[in-house]
């Protein structure tokens, strides 16, 4: 039988009098990394959103993606507090995933005409990217509260939480725009 300390892949860490930076390489490289990523991606999908936002005909899907923009604006301020806390670089992380989830749904959203089946398309396409928000940031979250880094923490939980609310209001208008297209 494997004994569950055996298991753990980052080793425990000092965490210095700020709270913050962390002694041990592989646990600061593991946030560093994921910080980076996001830091990446966020940017991406600022872009990727201004032009759903574009593509978009609905007017409450429009206010919808620019409430989004200006929140992932106000999220990658927040990372770069957080890569300014730890002392880390974000890099320029390649991303591929988020690169292609995005390229993805620029060649299906384009794909259709104006209208509510090209909407429908607009919100799958960001739950789908805020669902990898999600899960990226909810990672985040695993890390920094695992490793007792509650200043890091504290600003991963506040955009783990808009994400939620953001991905449910795209149900709810996905709910809006298929009663609307059905009715």
């Amino acid at each position: 039988m494997t004994n569950s300390s055996d298991l753990m892949i980052v080793p425990d860490i000092d965490i210095d009098s700020t709270g913050i930076k962390a002694s041990a390489d592989s646990f600061q490289e593991l946030l560093a990394d994921g910080i980076g990523e996001m830091f990446t991606a966020e940017i991406a999908m600022t872009k990727a959103l201004t032009k759903m936002s574009k593509y978009a005909s609905s007017p409450h899907l429009k206010e919808a993606l620019n409430k989004h923009v200006s929140m992932n604006e106000v999220q990658t301020d927040r990372l770069k507090k957080i890569i300014d806390m730890l002392g880390i670089r974000a890099g320029n992380k390649k991303m591929v995933e988020i690169k292609t989830m995005i390229h993805e749904a620029e060649e299906v959203i384009a794909s259709f005409d104006k209208g509510p089946v090209r909407d429908e398309e607009i919100i799958s396409s960001g739950q789908k990217l805020v669902g990898f928000e999600i899960a990226a940031y909810g990672s985040l979250q695993l890390i920094a509260e695992t490793h007792n880094v509650p200043k890091v923490l504290a600003l991963i939980e506040k955009t783990l939480a808009e994400e939620k609310a953001t991905y449910y209001k795209f149900s709810e208008l996905a709910a809006i725009t298929s009663r609307d297209q059905a009715g």
